[in-house]
C-alpha cells in the first residue's frame, strides 16, 4: 500500500476521535474476517445492470419533492370541499318533497286586520310576519320555505307577494295589479306561483323577481283555499296539468303538458251521450295515479258527488257508497293517498231540505267512512285541509274560527287565533 496522503491521515485521525469508546480493539478484525466468508452479490441482481441510470434519475426528477406546508394546505382545501358537499347534501335533505306525507310545521293565516301571521299549532302562539291591512290568502310553498299571499295595494286591485317563512325578503311578483285572484297555488318545485282569475285563466309567476307571468295551458280551476300543487300538476314531476274545458253539449276533463300541448280527453263532453253536465274540484292523488273530481250527471235526481278515476281516464266510479241522496263538495286527498276528505249534506227530497254534516273522511279502497270534527252552519265549512302528516284536518266552520280535528280518535281542539275569511296554510317540513 502506498504511503498515506495528507487527506487519508486526516481522515484516520478524525475517525479515531469519533470512534465509539465501547468498541474494543480487535472487533473490527473479526468483522472483516466474517465478511470475507460471505459470497459477493451476483451482478445480474443489480437494477443498474438492466436499467440505464438516466431513466431512473429522470423518473425521480419528474416528481419533485412537495414542501410539507403545501401538502397541508392542499389537505385543508380538500377537507373544506368535502365539508361543503356534505353541508349542501344536509340542506337538501331538510326540504320535504312536494307530494306525499311531511312533518307538520307552522300554520300561516291572515287575521281580521289583514296581517299575515304564522302560528304554532301545538303551543297556540303566533308571530306577525307581514303587517296589514289588506293581505289575505297566505299559501306556504311545498318546500316550506316561502309564503305567497294576495295584497290589496294602494293602486287598487290585487298584487301577489312572496316572502320567506319569517316574513323577510318580500318580492312583489305582479307588474300590474290584477282585478281579482280566484286561485293561488305553488308549482311543485316551489319556484313559481300560479294565479287564476275569474275567467279561469292561469298565469305562472317566477317567485324570485317581478315580471310578467307565463301562460299556463289550462283553465277553470276551483275557487277555494284548498288550492294546492296537486290540484293542477300531476305528481311526482308536475309536468302534466288537469283542466276543465267548457264545451257543447257538456264540459270535458282534459290532461295536457304545462303549455297546453298534447291535450287528451279524460272525460269527453263533446259527445252526444256525455254523462257529466258539471265538472269541478279536480285533484291528482299524491302519487299521480288517480284523480278525484266533483261531478253532476244528466240525471236531475243525482246532484253533486265526488268521483275517482285512474290517471288515464279509466275506472270512473263514485267514491262514496251511501244509498240515500247526498250532495258533496271539494274532495281533498290525504297526503298518503289512502283517503279523501269532503264536505257533505244529507238531502231530504220530500221536505226539500239538506242537513250539513261534519267533514267526512272516506277510505278510497274500501269506502269506509268517518265523520271528523265539528258540525258547521247550514252553508257548510268555509274551508278545510289536511295536515302535512295526514293525521289531522284543519277546519273553519265559520269565518274567524279554526279547529284541528284528529282523524284517528275524533278529538277536536280550537286554535286561539282569529282568522279572516281566507283560509290558513300548513307548512311542510322534512320528515
Amino acid at each position: 500500500m502506498n504511503a498515506m496522503t495528507d487527506l487519508e491521515q486526516a481522515l484516520r485521525v478524525h475517525f479515531d476521535n469519533q470512534a465509539d469508546p465501547t468498541v474494543r480493539d480487535g472487533q473490527l478484525d473479526r468483522i472483516v474476517d466474517r465478511v470475507a466468508t460471505v459470497r459477493q452479490r451476483p451482478g445480474w441482481t443489480i437494477p443498474e445492470r438492466w436499467l440505464p441510470m438516466s431513466a431512473i434519475s429522470a423518473r425521480f426528477a419528474a416528481a419533485p419533492r412537495v414542501p410539507l406546508r403545501v401538502l397541508v394546505v392542499a389537505l385543508l382545501v380538500l377537507a373544506l370541499a368535502v365539508s361543503a358537499l356534505l353541508l349542501a347534501g344536509a340542506l337538501r335533505q331538510t326540504v320535504p318533497p312536494p307530494f306525499g306525507p311531511a312533518r307538520n310545521g307552522l300554520i300561516a293565516y291572515a287575521d281580521v286586520g289583514g296581517a299575515i301571521n304564522v302560528g304554532d299549532p301545538v303551543t297556540g302562539t303566533s308571530t306577525l310576519i307581514v303587517s296589514g291591512p289588506g293581505n289575505e290568502r297566505p299559501v306556504f310553498s311545498p318546500d316550506g320555505t316561502h309564503v305567497a299571499f294576495v295584497s290589496s295595494g294602494a293602486r287598487g286591485g290585487k298584487d301577489v307577494i312572496v316572502v320567506r317563512a319569517d316574513g323577510s325578503s318580500p318580492v312583489k311578483l305582479t307588474t300590474t295589479v290584477l282585478p281579482s285572484v280566484q286561485f293561488l297555488a305553488w308549482s311543485p318545485d316551489s319556484l313559481s306561483v300560479v294565479v287564476g282569475n275569474t275567467f279561469g285563466q292561469f298565469g305562472m309567476f317566477d317567485s324570485t323577481h317581478v315580471g310578467p307571468p307565463t301562460r299556463l295551458g289550462t283553465s277553470a280551476g276551483s275557487d277555494d283555499y284548498n288550492a294546492n300543487a296537486a290540484e293542477l300538476f300531476q305528481p311526482p314531476t308536475g309536468q302534466k296539468v288537469l283542466a276543465v274545458r267548457a264545451g257543447t253539449p257538456h264540459p270535458s276533463l282534459v290532461v295536457s303538458d304545462r303549455d297546453g300541448a298534447n291535450e287528451r280527453f279524460l272525460i269527453d263532453g263533446t259527445q252526444a251521450d256525455a254523462s257529466f253536465i258539471y265538472l269541478d274540484s279536480l285533484q291528482w292523488s299524491p302519487d299521480g295515479s288517480m284523480i278525484a273530481f266533483l261531478g253532476a250527471k244528466r240525471d236531475a235526481t243525482e246532484d253533486y258527488l265526488v268521483y275517482v278515476m285512474n290517471a288515464d281516464g279509466s275506472g270512473i266510479r263514485l267514491l262514496s257508497k251511501v244509498s240515500r241522496p247526498i250532495n258533496e263538495s271539494s274532495p281533498a286527498w290525504s297526503p298518503d293517498g289512502a283517503r279523501i276528505a269532503l264536505q257533505r249534506w244529507l238531502v231530504d227530497p220530500s221536505a226539500g231540505t239538506q242537513e250539513v254534516r261534519p267533514i267526512t273522511v272516506v277510505d278510497v279502497q274500501t269506502g269506509k267512512e268517518t265523520e271528523v270534527g265539528v258540525t258547521p252552519v247550514a252553508n257548510g265549512f268555509v274551508g278545510w285541509s289536511w295536515s302535512p302528516d295526514g293525521e289531522s284536518i284543519l277546519e273553519i266552520p265559520i269565518d274567524d274560527e279554526l279547529y284541528i280535528a284528529n282523524v284517528a280518535d275524533g278529538s277536536t281542539r280550537k286554535v286561539p287565533w282569529t282568522l279572516s275569511a281566507s283560509g290558513p296554510s300548513w307548512q311542510r317540513l322534512a320528515p
